[in-house]
């Protein structure tokens, strides 16, 4: 992740810590609530960092986290990223 984007993992997480979960799984962050925490929040994104959402969502939503490992506050994208590594090193 470049070094210019921590504001991205903390929209991330904002974004995250009011997601919806259904009953076996984390929903997807989709575009139109991005699209309200932009305004609401005031925040302007830009098409990479969207697209960087999207992609860590799409970590966090993988098989390798269930949400009650995730514990957002005080978790930085490179411990987030190390531990993904880590759980993708023990599947092989």
């Amino acid at each position: 992740m470049p070094d210019n984007a921590n504001h991205v993992w903390q929209s991330f997480l904002a974004l995250h810590s009011v997601r919806s979960f259904g009953h076996y799984a984390a929903d997807p962050i989709m575009f139109s609530e991005i699209d309200a925490y932009m305004r609401v929040m005031d925040v302007e994104l830009q098409p990479w960092e969207v697209s960087l959402i999207h992609q860590l969502d799409t970590v966090f939503r993988s098989d390798n986290f269930h949400p009650a490992e995730f514990q957002p506050v005080g978790v930085s994208i490179k411990s987030f990223m190390e531990n993904v590594k880590a759980k993708n090193e023990g599947k092989r």
